[in-house]
């Protein structure tokens, strides 16, 4: 970070040296064009005054007031003293803030005396207005730049390095610390955000440590409670080896104590598989409200661009939107994983998704085209670890279907499965906001 704000005063420091060449530069090439066109403007002046003089016109004719520069013009005829000449040359008596050019006055082609041209010489003092003012407005304009570029330094780029690596952290499991709040109009959400994304995780976490650990006691006890029927069965078994019962009668009694003591740890195998899938149907469901539209936008946001790098045909269908009850997000993910084994087990050539209204609900089917399992095993297909048949070398544990249809239920909802000869579908049905 102190490299980064290091290279950022660079750029300040950087933009202000590019300032003052640029004002430098700009007020010496203003201070010369403007020198310029002030000395262009009085010769312009004194070359009209010339031209009527000769074309017949007396001094005392001319109207000064038709001319920018030229105030006042001034005669001395000869012959005369040489006193008289040389301060009417040295334009001792020419007022402040004028200059004066001094010509010659012809009659004819015969100088009969000299002119001189008194003009405004402060010209060049509103070159140096127009210089002083134009630097003025450009340090306002660098002056602003600099404000904004550290406004966005201290409200955004040092902000952002503060909480650049807070997603790392929160990677490798860092989630005692809480991180600070910030009031800034740009992080401060974000910064909230990430703190429950950092709370979520610590419960998470705590969660999964404690399920494991009842999972582990469990196991262990009810392996322990295991060993006892198993043992009797091994006693039954090598007493039915070894022919140790000499009556019909107590060798069906010994199967038949065998065949309690197995029900007995098909029942722990059970506890020991319902206890695997007890954190699975924890499942947090909030019950709420949400329009049709914002569902169907999210899916086809995450959809649209995927299945067309796939060339796949993907197809929503109309519908009218309404206020539906249950959990967005959770609505979401049963969608998610609905498209997802329609990519994965159709037949890669078009997915479609209609809606339909039955009994104040919603029908929102995923249909996918391909060959589709058999009727036979629909009954099984919402199963924990269950897959088809069509599952063979296909990456999976069985319990996607199993986890939308625990979060329908928990939505007052339903999920179903039916197909045609070409095709598989997958129907949620969401009911209508009271």
């Amino acid at each position: 970070m102190k490299n980064f704000m290091k290279h950022f005063r660079k750029i300040m420091f950087g933009l202000l040296m590019f300032w003052l060449f640029l004002a430098f530069f700009s007020s010496y090439l203003l201070y010369q064009e403007g020198y310029k066109q002030q000395s262009k403007g009085f010769k312009v002046d004194i070359n009209r005054i010339n031209y009527e003089l000769s074309q017949g016109s007396s001094l005392n004719q001319i109207d000064l007031s038709q001319y920018n520069y030229v105030r006042e013009i001034r005669s001395i005829l000869l012959p005369c003293t040489s006193n008289d000449l040389n301060e009417f040359f040295s334009g001792a008596d020419i007022p402040k803030g004028l200059s004066y050019s001094v010509l010659p006055l012809f009659e004819e082609e015969t100088v009969i005396g000299y002119m001189s041209f008194l003009y405004e010489s402060n010209h060049i003092s509103d070159i140096h207005n127009i210089i002083i003012y134009y630097n003025i407005f450009l340090a306002i304009i660098v002056l602003s730049l600099l404000i904004i570029l550290e406004y966005v330094r201290q409200s955004v780029l040092k902000p952002f390095h503060e909480i650049v690596d807070i997603p790392y952290e929160l990677s490798k499991g860092h989630l005692v610390t809480e991180i600070k709040e910030n009031k800034s109009r740009f992080f401060g959400k974000f910064l909230w955000g990430l703190d429950l994304l950092r709370k979520n995780l610590e419960d998470h976490k705590k969660r999964e440590l404690q399920l494991e650990k009842e999972k582990k006691t469990m196991i262990l006890s009810i392996s322990h409670d295991i060993k006892t029927p198993v043992s009797t069965i091994k006693l039954y078994a090598k007493a039915l080896y070894d022919n140790l019962y000499d009556s019909e009668e107590k060798r069906i009694d010994v199967a038949k104590g065998i065949e309690e003591k197995a029900n007995q740890i098909e029942g722990f195998v059970n506890e020991i598989i319902a206890a695997s899938t007890n954190d699975i149907l924890d499942i947090p469901v909030n019950s709420g409200e949400f329009y049709l539209c914002d569902l169907v936008n999210k899916l086809h946001k995450t959809y649209d661009d995927k299945l067309k790098l796939l060339m796949l045909d993907f197809k929503i269908d109309s519908y009218d939107n309404i206020l539906l009850k249950g959990d967005l997000e959770r609505l979401i993910e049963v969608l998610e994983n609905i498209v997802e084994n329609a990519i994965k087990y159709g037949d890669g050539k078009n997915i479609e998704i209609t809606f339909a209204d039955e009994d104040y609900c919603k029908l929102i089917t995923v249909t996918n085209s391909g060959i589709p399992l058999p009727e036979t095993e629909f009954v099984h297909m919402f199963e924990s670890f269950w897959r088809g048949s069509n599952a063979h070398e296909k990456p999976g544990n069985g319990l996607g279907l199993y986890i939308c249809k625990e979060i329908m239920k928990k939505m007052d909802g339903d999920i179903f499965v039916h197909s045609t000869i070409n095709s598989m579908g997958v129907t949620l049905v969401i009911r209508y906001s009271e």
